[in-house]
């Protein structure tokens, strides 16, 4: 579960090809759309013509102020002075056709009329659109795509965004979910023992578990034998589901989870007991969706005042959290280490929070992993809370 919650947020969510491939693209297209805008800020045809900016006066000089401006900035950009300087030379010419524009009656006229000395320029900036929205012929069809865009496909796509959200409740958990917990799932006594099955009938899982063919209804027949049977005495609950229509869809996510939760347990069976492969994914999918559905639970035990139900959900999180069911040892939780190891680990008395605290050289049932793994077990150790 722990490992869901990391691949889902933060950082290592963000550690994707594609998305150093987005951030490339959009510094790319920022560097280009930077250099146009200010490729087109220095350009003088389109740069906005502002002869008291050029002259470096104020607006109301007078014709004696003017000239003196004129004089000096024609010396400063004098090509003679900046040879082989373009913008020198520029700024030479536009310092000509602003003492012009100030000076002469029908160059100001001009610039008063259209921005420049010269009158009416050749080139004009407009927004460019594709030839066929200008035809005429062309009017009744775009009209009509824009009408069916406006009044059809916006208002439906709207509506079913609409229309699956009124399924949902608080913490995005399903309002169906929220009433089977209340009604069905959940009660005074419900037991530890029974939850992963009210888990499994979550609406959000009943979805995702959903089957049909023959041979997923055999294998979760087998399971739940298996689960039930003899030599796994005590680990799965007597279904309490099987007469309702979604009973074997219930079955499948309540064997997935217990698949989870006794993983230790199952791998010690001889053989070793697995699921199938294709069935992680509606695991992984579950154990996802866990966080907001056992929020939900516990705010159906504590409206209704259930305390030691709402106990036994907070204690089941725990047991999904770490990966281990009611009889497993909790030493199990620790990186690399396996029954032997508890073994030696649970001789002399303490509970595990005890074995926590003991200094790391100490801790006993480790000599048979590598440095390495050791390392682990005192780096998890000392981040698991008492």
């Amino acid at each position: 579960l722990q490992k869901l919650k990391v691949t889902d947020r933060g950082f290592k969510k963000l550690n994707s090809t594609w998305f150093f491939i987005n951030i490339g693209v959009i510094v790319l297209f920022t560097a280009i759309m930077t250099f146009l805008i200010v490729l087109c800020s220095q350009d003088s045809d389109l740069a906005r013509f502002d002869p008291y900016k050029i002259l470096d006066i104020d607006i109301g000089s007078t014709d004696k102020q003017i000239k003196r401006a004129y004089k000096i900035k024609a010396l400063e950009y004098h090509p003679d002075k900046n040879i082989g300087d373009k913008k020198a030379e520029q700024m030479f010419m536009n310092v000509a056709k602003a003492y012009e524009a100030l000076t002469d009656e029908e160059a100001k006229a001009n610039y008063e009329q259209f921005g420049n000395p010269d009158g009416k320029q050749s080139l004009e900036v407009s927004i460019g659109l594709p030839t066929f929205l200008l035809d005429k012929d062309n009017h009744n069809v775009i009209l009509i795509v824009y009408l069916i865009c406006l009044v059809v496909i916006i208002p439906t796509i709207v509506a079913c965004w609409y229309s699956n959200s009124k399924k949902y409740g608080e913490n995005n958990v399903m309002y169906a979910t929220y009433g089977f917990f209340a009604r069905h799932g959940l009660n005074e006594n419900s037991s530890l023992k029974m939850l992963p099955e009210v888990l499994a009938g979550a609406n959000e899982n009943l979805e995702k578990n959903n089957f049909k063919d023959r041979e997923t209804f055999e294998m979760v027949k087998k399971m739940l034998a298996v689960f039930r049977g003899k030599s796994l005495d005590g680990f799965m609950a007597k279904p309490r589901f099987d007469k309702t229509s979604a009973a074997l869809i219930i079955n499948k996510g309540n064997v997935i989870l217990h698949s989870h939760l006794g993983r230790n347990t199952l791998a010690n069976q001889r053989p070793p007991i697995a699921l199938p492969e294709e069935w992680q994914k509606d695991l992984d999918f579950m154990l996802a969706g866990c966080p907001n559905l056992i929020t939900a639970m516990v705010d159906i035990c504590v409206s209704n005042r259930w305390l030691q139900t709402c106990l036994n959900v907070m204690q089941f999180s725990q047991h999904l959290t770490q990966g281990l069911w009611i009889k497993d040892p909790k030493h199990l939780q620790l990186p690399h280490v396996t029954r032997e190891e508890v073994k030696h680990m649970m001789k002399g008395k303490g509970e595990f929070k005890d074995y926590l605290k003991v200094a790391d050289e100490e801790k006993k049932g480790l000599s048979t992993l590598g440095d390495k793994e050791r390392a682990d077990v005192y780096e998890v150790a000392k981040i698991i809370p008492d």
